[in-house]
């Protein structure tokens, strides 16, 4: 039956006002307002309050808040409802002390989320960049190898060498244009296992490829 005047005037202690200075005592005060070593505000004289309580709500050893619990009718808090009182007070502190460590968790989480979101990000952009210089780099080389052995194919049948010696060397050059080829082959698979391209053109292409490959190697 309070107004919101009263609870908006008695919401919060000031440090500077003596009421502070027993709540950060972190024990119990029980008393009337006639009996109050301090004055009470304008407030609480209009309400016609009388017995009070003053408890403490504590995190570790310190208060941080304060549960206040006042009467209209009784000059003093019972005995048998104080212990009450004071369990309520502990387990309002229980509780705040709870939630902060809730919240230290989820910032914490959200922290570890987002740091492993960017390890994720950076790990895919030096895999994709790997993938490009073996693929790009690489590849061209032995592009350009495969080039060069074929030129040299048509320049060694343009010499006087004939017969067997010709078949050898040219069987020989053949060879390496093959090593040269699977080379390229195995190069492109691993930029492909590295970062595959179609990742770049959407999840639904990334499936469609990944059953592809799957199709490919199982027959089904």
């Amino acid at each position: 039956g309070l107004s919101e005047g009263f609870v908006e005037a008695l919401s919060h202690y000031g440090p500077e006002e003596e009421a502070a200075r027993f709540v950060s005592a972190g024990q119990p005060l029980y008393g009337n307002y006639r009996s109050l070593a301090f004055r009470p505000s304008a407030a609480e004289v209009e309400a016609g309050l009388r017995a009070l309580a003053i408890l403490p709500i504590l995190k570790g050893d310190r208060a941080i808040a304060c549960l206040n619990v006042a009467s209209t009718e009784a000059d003093s808090i019972p005995l048998a409802v104080q212990p009450a009182l004071e369990g309520i007070a502990t387990q309002i502190g229980g509780a705040i002390a709870r939630l902060r460590i809730e919240d230290a968790l989820r910032e914490k989480e959200e922290r570890l989320r987002s740091l492993a979101a960017r390890l994720t990000s950076v790990r895919e952009e030096e895999r994709s960049a790997i993938a490009r210089d073996i693929h790009d780099g690489l590849g061209h080389e032995l592009t350009a190898l495969k080039l060069g052995l074929a030129l040299l194919g048509k320049a060694i049948r343009k010499t006087g060498i004939e017969g067997g010696d010709l078949e050898r060397v040219l069987q020989r050059v053949r060879e390496l244009s093959d090593h040269v080829d699977r080379t390229v082959k195995s190069i492109r698979v691993m930029a492909t296992r590295l970062r595959p391209p179609v990742l770049d053109e959407g999840f639904q292409a990334a499936v469609e490829w990944q059953a592809q490959e799957f199709e490919n190697r199982t027959g089904l």
